[in-house]
């Protein structure tokens, strides 16, 4: 996350923005937290989506189903594709295509979301 934010705020010029709210009147501590935090929380908004969703999916669904020792989601799947039961392959495919689909129509709503913001 640290190179994403350093290379956000290259590529925005901060200190160029820096200089200009200087010259504006504002403190470090006002451009730091109504110009500089913002921007990059913005422009990094779907990569912290992006890590929120792969930490739920981790981490808190297995909790929230009552498993008693929380595995990830991607372990569970893992284990089915490789037993040796065929019942519990096939049911191991059917969880990746429901979790596959699920990440995409989270990731697509929030995309369009984005997008309809730029407009």
């Amino acid at each position: 996350f640290t190179i994403l934010f350093q290379e956000q705020a290259r590529k925005a010029r901060m200190s160029d923005l820096l200089q200009t709210a200087l010259s504006l009147g504002a403190t470090p501590g006002q451009f730091l937290w109504r110009v500089h935090i913002p921007l990059l929380l913005r422009k990094g908004q779907a990569v912290i989506w992006l890590y929120g969703i792969f930490l739920l999916g981790t981490y808190e669904v297995p909790l929230l189903l009552g498993r008693s020792s929380p595995r990830p989601v991607t372990v569970f799947i893992t284990e089915k594709l490789t037993r040796y039961n065929l019942g519990d392959i096939a049911v191991g495919h059917a969880m990746a295509v429901v979790y596959t689909l699920v990440v995409l129509a989270i990731v697509s709503f929030f995309i369009r979301k984005q997008r309809v913001e730029l407009l």
